[in-house]
């Protein structure tokens, strides 16, 4: 079992990233510190894209200014949901009404409607292959020059600068909100001492300095290409000037954190279902969003 920490909130967004905090929040009680972030980003071609989108429909609209000849501006995982939330959230979308995981009305509020049919869109006016792209084709379209930006977490980053060398640029997704994933510590129920326990994460995240002022949060990420969530590991010239670093720490304080919610399951199962539905024209958006409704709220309520 674990144990709520007995730190202030205000103390914890002086010392972490906000969004992060929110990643290890449940029903009002903090249970973790967070030791680094991911999310997705924007990747880019260099050689294929000559003037950064600066906006949400930039990307929608991505065909209309990024041609790949052969290929498609835009590749990402749309049947998944986590990789469409930047989508999804950017329009507008939710998923819970605040804390309240019984009540699913966000899924299908007015933004999420719009996402969902801009989805289409894409498909329609060609930013999108006409076949849903899964990771593993994004993934090929992107490393062999085929699509101009491919969105995707840090994790890829080694694999995709040896694809493009010096071509290879990443960004903030404009306008984008992607969901974040929390690497954090805990506090067991059943630790001896708590007092040294929570001084031990501390230090652990980043959030306090050790002996000769090394902190374990900037050596990570320069180290491990961790994503610091505490904020003391940026005062590192290395961490701060990292490129991937500060794209993804940017990325992150824009992002909505995946909820800490057994009901999540039902979420993603059923937007597993729709997404492709809808991008393959199987299901209006709106009958998708109201389907998704139904049968998470069925699922969570039983």
């Amino acid at each position: 079992m674990l144990e709520p920490l007995t730190i202030s909130t205000l103390t914890l967004r002086a010392n972490y990233l906000t969004s992060a905090i929110e990643g290890v929040t449940y029903a009002g009680k903090v249970y973790g510190l967070p030791e680094s972030v991911k999310s997705d980003a924007l990747f880019y071609n260099k050689a294929l894209v000559k003037t950064l989108p600066t906006s949400i429909n930039d990307l929608i609209n991505a065909s209309s200014k990024y041609s790949v000849p052969g290929g498609t501006p835009l590749a990402f995982d749309a049947g998944n949901f986590y990789h469409y939330s930047w989508l999804h959230f950017g329009m507008g979308g939710g998923v819970f009404n605040g804390s309240n995981y019984k009540d699913v009305s966000p899924i299908k509020n007015a933004g999420a409607l719009k996402a969902l049919q801009s989805l289409v869109t894409m498909k329609k006016n060609g930013t999108l292959p006409s076949t849903l792209p899964d990771y593993g084709t994004s993934m090929s379209l992107f490393t062999n020059n085929k699509a101009a930006f491919f969105i995707t977490g840090p994790w890829e980053y080694a694999n995709l600068k040896k694809a493009l060398g010096d071509n290879m640029g990443v960004m903030v997704i404009p306008g984008g909100k992607p969901f974040v994933t929390i690497e954090c510590t805990m506090l067991s129920k059943y630790a001896k001492n708590k007092t040294a326990a929570l001084e031990f994460m501390k230090f652990v995240t980043g959030a306090t300095m050790g002996k000769n002022n090394f902190n374990a949060g900037a050596h990570l990420g320069k180290n491990v290409g961790h994503v610091p969530a505490a904020l003391a590991p940026y005062n590192d010239t290395a961490v701060l000037n990292d490129p991937i670093i500060n794209v993804f720490s940017a990325q992150a304080s824009k992002g909505v954190p995946i909820p800490n919610a057994p009901e999540m399951q039902a979420v993603w199962s059923s937007m597993g279902t729709i997404l492709p539905a809808v991008f393959q024209e199987k299901m209006t958006p709106e009958a998708a969003l109201n389907q998704a409704y139904t049968e998470i709220t069925a699922q969570i309520n039983k």
